[in-house]
């Protein structure tokens, strides 16, 4: 099975959140990749995402309950919040 696929077997099997980290390296391939096959996934139809950063605390990533060490969790390299829900469409 391709990387590309697989990133879609991942996310949509997945029954709990799941960071993109986690399914990047599960697929083995960068976070980076795993982001490009997600948007690819996303334009096809077949992924949704959903911004959750509303949720983000006030402090900033630092006091993320998923950071760690002062670093954030779920921002791509510290850029700010970047917390999203990622699915399977319901359409297809």
């Amino acid at each position: 099975m391709s990387p590309l696929r697989r990133l879609l077997e991942e996310i949509t099997a997945a029954h709990e959140p799941v960071s993109l980290e986690e399914i990047a390296r599960r697929v083995g391939v960068t976070r980076d990749e795993a982001e490009s096959m997600v948007a690819y996934w996303t334009r096809k139809g077949l992924l949704t995402t959903d911004d959750l950063t509303a949720a983000c605390p006030a402090t900033g990533c630092g006091g993320c309950a998923l950071g760690r060490n002062g670093k954030p969790g779920c921002g791509p390299r510290g850029s700010g919040p970047a917390l999203l829900a990622i699915t399977r469409s319901p359409h297809r």
